[in-house]
């Protein structure tokens, strides 16, 4: 193929190819079918197996002088243009029909761009021998295709942001088509723009058939309302013209419930539980992928304050309206999310014994993304979690409080007082150049002030932790070490897991997948808990070298086991580092010699070194470019609990107790 003559495939080409598509071919490793990229149209016609029936691939063709990529500029690199600069070149459109492996043809189309959204002059311009083109514009990508009159008509429309410069907006898009992709696809790995990884395009009929797939099935999640006795339930009764009845409630149990004026099914309990999460981002805020339908079971028990704002809360905004009311969770209210405390009380419920009433779980998140715990009042997007640099309680503290205050006093009013407070903390990323001992303080002072402002309630306050697992490059941070610190100091404060086997839907965020799977192990947790059975990460006892041995102790209820399998690619040495000594030390093995203990054997006896002491750390590498995993943090480490339990919400996986982040000094 030569390249055309028109004057507008001789202006742009694009000389340096490699680098992107060098990343481009790293997707091939992933488990998920998202977009590849070829140098080879032949190279493309062997992937047929791999796609979906509507699925559309776009290559990179040499073609004379000139070679097509799709380009976002990565902005220390001047050399890729951006994108309303000249871009133009082939465009291959692989037609599949039918079975995987037929596919139809290999066509050729020129693409262009429209710069000012004036697409006739292209069209136009397209030399008459070519029967399809491609135009990129702000909106999207459209496929022309001639018809009998020899005139160009839209054939494919793919809209949306697929090529939108804000990653917010391209990531809730991309969420929404592909729901279920459990967080692995990380949008920014190394150099290559967030943007450069998702060319995946949808036949529009395809595209059009998902979207109303996942309106159906987030409708069916939503609550519905009811002008009479919904057609499920059984043993109808009117009391005090109340309509009260029995109806399966989640997990094939059967709870007796009622319809309150609005039409909503809402339990019959006589107490309430209240879980809050709070934190930056990862603590219900950020979108994570959008959502993942019906991983909530048990809906009718679950609720959220009438605010309008969901189980995402404020987010550091001042109320602009009151709480008056609790109302069915409503997952989908604003912003697809998927919340980790309301996939918690789906999982506490479902460990309630058959034949037990239930009490109704109040949901709400009342966090803010990226702060640190003190603000910054010369920085208006950092106005702090816990106060400002004035020492003035940040607005986001602010409504924690009034929150939980006003959640407790409305389930009291309506005769479900709350049995307990539950505060899901989730944070230590904006706060991970603090010391170890400055955020144990930090955090210290942020549970006295929330516990001095709900005193008056005369409820207990839990609070549970998790412990981050750093970024996809770094997670050496002193911060995080504190909450094992917190939890050992009080006995109303918990470290349930670390997060570092769950994985990352970019470099900091927890996937949807990752946050539902938390969700029900703090359920399962909390329920734990409140039977007086320990259900948190087990914690280290004791530590001692002996000669090349460092033989390491736990406090864990079952054996441990070395988990290889659980990441894409295992740490060296499943985690463990030594540190220390200026003679080059290293670790030969890392064995599990009993129920309880590890063994490090080192490479050589530190004491014929007479150098100092040296320390072990786990999971808590940071990792130079070569050794990052997509869609996942920094700090892994294979260490577990041997038991387990299944998954609710997502078929053949089990939930383990994993070893938070260690460092055992002075060995």
């Amino acid at each position: 193929m030569t390249a055309p003559a028109s004057q507008l495939f001789s202006d742009s080409c694009i000389e340096k190819p490699d680098r992107i598509l060098a990343k481009c071919h790293q997707l091939v490793a992933w488990p998920q079918k998202l977009t590849r990229c070829f140098a080879t149209t032949d190279e493309a016609a062997q992937a047929t197996n791999e796609l979906g029936p509507s699925e559309f691939l776009i290559t990179v063709q040499d073609a004379g002088d000139t070679k097509l990529s799709f380009y976002h500029r990565h902005f220390d690199d001047p050399n890729v243009p951006v994108l309303d600069e000249e871009l133009e070149g082939w465009c291959q459109i692989l037609e599949i029909e039918g079975e995987l492996d037929q596919a139809k043809s290999m066509r050729s189309a020129a693409l262009l761009v429209a710069h000012d959204g004036n697409i006739n002059p292209l069209l136009a311009s397209v030399p008459a021998d070519y029967e399809q083109c491609a135009i990129l514009a702000s909106s999207g990508l459209t496929l022309f295709a001639r018809n009998n009159a020899g005139n160009f008509e839209r054939a494919l429309q793919f809209a949306g942001s697929l090529f939108s410069t804000d990653d917010s907006r391209l990531a809730a898009y991309l969420g929404t088509l592909h729901g279920d992709l459990g967080g692995h696809a990380n949008r920014v790995t190394d150099e290559l723009p967030p943007q450069g990884k998702f060319m995946t395009l949808w036949h529009s009929n395809a595209k059009r058939d998902a979207r109303l797939a996942a309106k159906a099935a987030i409708e069916t999640q939503r609550p519905q309302i009811h002008r009479d006795f919904p057609e499920a339930s059984t043993d109808r009764q009117t009391v005090n013209g109340r309509k009260e009845f029995q109806i399966d409630a989640g997990h094939g149990k059967v709870q007796r419930c009622y319809l309150s004026p609005e039409g909503y099914v809402r339990p019959i309990t006589n107490r309430s539980i209240l879980l809050i999460h709070t934190g930056q981002s990862n603590a219900g805020v950020h979108p994570a992928g959008g959502p993942i339908p019906g991983i909530i079971k048990t809906r009718h028990h679950i609720l959220t304050p009438n605010d309008g704002n969901g189980s995402r809360g404020l987010m550091g905004a001042v109320p602009d309206e009151d709480i008056t009311d609790l109302v069915p969770l409503d997952e989908f209210a604003r912003l697809p999310l998927q919340s980790v405390v309301g996939v918690a009380a789906s999982s506490y419920l479902s460990q309630i014994p058959d034949g037990q009433d239930w009490p109704q779980f109040i949901v709400r998140s009342e966090a803010i993304g990226g702060q640190a715990f003190i603000g910054n009042t010369q920085t208006s997007r950092r106005p702090g979690l816990h106060k400002n640099e004035l020492n003035e309680p940040a607005q986001c503290f602010k409504n924690l409080v009034s929150t939980t205050a006003k959640l407790v006093e409305i389930a009291a009013q309506q005769g479900a007082p709350t049995d307990v407070i539950y505060i899901a903390l989730t944070h230590q990323e904006s706060d991970r150049a603090t010391t170890r001992r400055d955020y144990a303080d930090m955090a210290n002072a942020f549970f006295a002030d929330l516990e001095d402002g709900v005193a008056h309630l005369e409820t207990p306050v839990v609070w549970l932790l998790d412990q981050s697992p750093g970024t996809y490059r770094d997670s050496n941070w002193q911060v995080r070490l504190a909450l094992q610190d917190l939890a050992d100091e009080f006995e109303n404060v918990h470290l349930v897991q670390p997060r570092h086997p769950y994985p990352l839907f970019d470099q900091t965020h927890w996937s949807n997948r990752a946050k539902a799977l938390y969700g029900e192990y703090l359920g399962r947790a909390i329920w734990k808990l409140e039977q007086g059975q320990p259900f948190c990460s087990p914690k280290l006892v004791s530590a001692k070298l002996t000669g090349r041995e460092i033989v390491i102790r736990f406090d864990n209820t079952s054996p441990l086991t070395l988990d290889s399998d659980h990441f894409p690619a295992p740490p060296d040495n499943y985690g463990f580092q030594i540190i220390g000594p200026r003679h080059p030390l290293a670790i030969q093995q890392v064995q599990v010699t009993s129920d309880t203990e590890v063994t490090i054997t080192l490479t050589h006896d530190p004491g014929d070194y007479m150098q100092g002491a040296i320390a072990v750390r786990y999971a808590m590498k940071d990792l130079p470019k070569e050794d990052r995993v997509d869609g996942w943090a920094a700090g892994l480490g294979c260490l577990r609990e041997e038991e387990g339990f299944a998954s609710h919400c997502f078929e053949g996986v089990t939930h383990y107790t994993w070893i938070p982040a260690f460092e055992v000094t002075g060995l």
